[in-house]
């Protein structure tokens, strides 16, 4: 199930890349302050009970870039644990400033059975190449803590222009 997970989630990432790269040069979003950045990404899970094991995953977020490299938005993302021979899924928003940020959200592991539970990660990010250690605490049926040291390699998609300026206050007529 893992395989075919991360197979549908490499394909679909493939397609948009393509789909987005070609509209981005041809309606000029060299000034785009609104990315999809898409990617593949690998690590090693730390388990409090368990085996440890390599991860492997994918991650689509969708970022703004603000003014004084404040950035901010969401993701999702799927990794498959070989240590614990489970997989988790994870959404929620994430900020950052700088190559500085930190996301995290809901998740949702597999395995005999679905667990839910949370998810903390502070990361260094350079765009296209992100750093993490993240935290992650599932509930219910026997519910675990782990930690995930993840190494992500992203291709950054220009989505659109997003004008932050405020508009200009109406001046009353006298």
């Amino acid at each position: 199930m893992a395989r075919t997970g991360i197979a549908a989630i490499g394909s679909s990432a493939a397609a948009l890349l393509c789909f987005w790269s070609n509209d981005a040069a041809a309606t000029g979003y060299g000034d785009a302050n609104v990315w999809m950045p898409v990617g593949l990404s690998t690590g090693y899970a730390f388990h409090t009970q368990g085996e440890n094991g390599a991860l492997i995953g994918a991650e689509l977020s969708v970022v703004h870039l603000g003014d004084r490299y404040v950035w901010f938005g969401g993701y999702a993302d799927f990794v498959a644990d070989r240590g614990s021979d489970r997989a988790r899924l994870s959404i929620g928003p994430e900020i950052g400033w700088k190559y500085f940020g930190i996301d995290g959200g809901f998740v949702l592991e597999t395995g005999d059975r679905l667990r839910p539970g949370v998810a903390l990660r502070p990361l260094l990010s350079a765009g296209f190449a992100t750093l993490g250690l993240r935290g992650v605490k599932t509930f219910g049926d026997g519910g675990a803590t782990l930690f995930e040291l993840g190494f992500l390699l992203k291709i950054p998609i220009p989505i659109a222009v997003v004008d932050d300026s405020a508009p200009e206050p109406e001046k009353e007529p006298r």
